[in-house]
């Protein structure tokens, strides 16, 4: 994490008007179509307060509160809890944010391991079927099946 980051993180906890945050990516070394899924993610990301789950701060109370990680998700946990952070926050009349000045750099391992046919695949069967690939680590083979 850079200095930059960690910074812009002190500052939002030292305003007191955050239960939570998350960061953009950024990641080397991507092929064209990597680099549209990273500007497509975030977007998303920061357009619903989602954060990704390479970095993602909060209030503690508010962890507690929402009960932590949902442990029945094997993927897209980071949703799920930026979700239920939010609606904690708006309880509490504090924000969410995704800060974008300085993204934290993530690896881009799984981009390298896996060819654009598994990404794609894997990609179209969380869209067409959510609940149930995100359910089962048979679904997830980009998280589960031990390709390192």
């Amino acid at each position: 994490m850079s200095k930059a980051l960690l910074e812009d993180i002190f500052q939002l906890i030292q305003t007191g008007k955050y239960v939570a945050a998350g960061s953009a990516l950024f990641m080397r070394d991507l092929t064209w179509w990597a680099k549209f899924l990273l500007k497509t993610w975030t977007m998303l990301s920061v357009a619903f307060h989602w954060a990704a789950g390479a970095l993602m701060v909060c209030n503690a109370e508010a962890y507690r509160g929402v009960g932590g990680f949902n442990l029945n998700l094997y993927a897209a946990e980071e949703i799920s809890f930026s979700q239920r952070m939010k609606q904690w926050g708006r309880a509490h009349h504090l924000k969410f944010t995704i800060l974008t000045a300085h993204p934290i750099e993530t690896s881009s391992r799984k981009i390298h391991l896996y060819s654009a046919r598994e990404v794609f695949a894997q990609f179209l069967s969380l869209v067409l079927h959510p609940y149930q690939t995100l359910h089962s680590k048979k679904k997830l083979a980009m998280w589960y099946d031990g390709r390192r």
